[in-house]
């Protein structure tokens, strides 16, 4: 009997140590997010190689000058945004850094960076002062001008796009809303109400239930629903979290730094 008696004890732990880990995994299939395509691991995986080749001792340069041709990227630019709150101090959570060029703006930065550095041979031949003097020229008043654009998205409560996120999910969720024109947004819905539930989501991404929601309203069946109908039920979606909106530090200054240039000559 007491060698039966053990052998039941056995099965029961044995059922409980399965039943952990498959819940275990079972959580980790609904908020892990599809991160990379087939496509995506393979530029990955050859952007990994280049820098391999390069070594870990290689000394970056952040001003550098290339040759180029009509129609391709010129001016690519690697920008830092530095937010302070009123009494002049450093948000570092609000930290972010951003890549512009002369084609898309800030349209796939990152891709277009890579792409354009990886492709663009070193400058060869000597070039004008003048030339090189105006393409500064036309770069520093670019710069001017988006910082301008992010000066004027400080602490903007009424106007949604004013809200910073780092969840790939929630950014296109946000795109969404961007895009949808005056008939589709609802008369009884204004834009101070979006701005604080896309900070909600973006203050609690980590938690299992946003992590659903995003994946729905993103990826999912709702991300199917026309724009009155998703704009509504998102909202919906977000208020039956009652989340509590986490208190963030009010950007009232912005530092703009230039970490890396490229200029195609």
């Amino acid at each position: 009997p007491d060698y039966l008696n053990f052998l039941d004890r056995l099965v029961k732990v044995r059922k409980l140590e399965q039943d952990s880990w498959q819940e275990k995994q079972y959580y980790q299939q609904e908020v892990s997010p599809n991160l990379y395509t087939q496509y995506e691991l393979l530029f990955r995986e050859d952007v990994s190689e280049k820098i391999r080749q390069l070594g870990a001792n290689y000394p970056a340069n952040p001003i550098a000058l290339g040759s180029g041709s009509n129609g391709e990227v010129h001016n690519l630019v690697a920008l830092t945004l530095d937010y302070f709150d009123p009494n002049g101090k450093l948000i570092i959570d609000d930290r972010q850094t951003i890549y512009w060029n002369d084609v898309t703006g800030e349209k796939d930065g990152y891709g277009y960076a890579i792409a354009t550095a990886n492709q663009t041979p070193a400058l060869g031949k000597i070039i004008p002062v003048d030339s090189l003097l105006g393409s500064l020229t036309e770069l520093y008043q670019n710069l001017v001008r988006i910082k301008q654009q992010y000066l004027a998205n400080l602490d903007d409560d009424a106007d949604p796009k004013a809200v910073t996120t780092s969840s790939e999910r929630l950014n296109r969720i946000q795109r969404r809303i961007d895009r949808m024109s005056f008939e589709d947004m609802p008369a009884d819905i204004p834009p101070k109400l979006l701005r604080t539930a896309i900070g909600k989501l973006d203050g609690w991404k980590e938690s299992k239930d946003v992590h659903k929601l995003l994946q729905s309203y993103a990826d999912g069946a709702k991300s199917q629903l026309p724009n009155p109908q998703f704009l509504t039920e998102f909202l919906v979606a977000v208020d039956r979290l009652n989340l509590m909106p986490q208190a963030k530090s009010k950007k009232a200054k912005l530092k703009l730094t230039i970490c890396a240039v490229l200029l195609k000559m």
